[in-house]
């Protein structure tokens, strides 16, 4: 592995970004990480209500309309049409 003096790495110009570079710097990377905990607790819940009702698909408990569009709202959508279950 690779490795420096500390007498030859002090040698080596260092750039030090102004105090508003390092603060912009600092509120983008913040934003990138608050996104990336919303997406994560997103992923979960997601996660966790795919395992819930993934078995209740299968045993045939509950059953999705032919044509469900998620970003329509219940109270908007027509009556939906349920798929016909085809035994295997």
């Amino acid at each position: 592995m690779p490795r420096a003096e500390w007498k030859v790495a002090g040698t080596f110009p260092v750039s030090i970004p102004s105090n508003d570079a390092a603060a912009a710097l600092t509120q983008e990377a913040r934003a990138i990480y608050q996104m990336i905990v919303a997406l994560t607790h997103e992923s979960r819940a997601l996660r966790l209500a795919r395992d819930l009702m993934l078995p209740k698909l299968f045993s045939k408990e509950i059953e999705l309309p032919i044509d469900y569009d998620p970003g329509v709202q219940a109270d908007e959508a027509s009556t939906p049409q349920v798929a016909q279950v085809i035994p295997l």
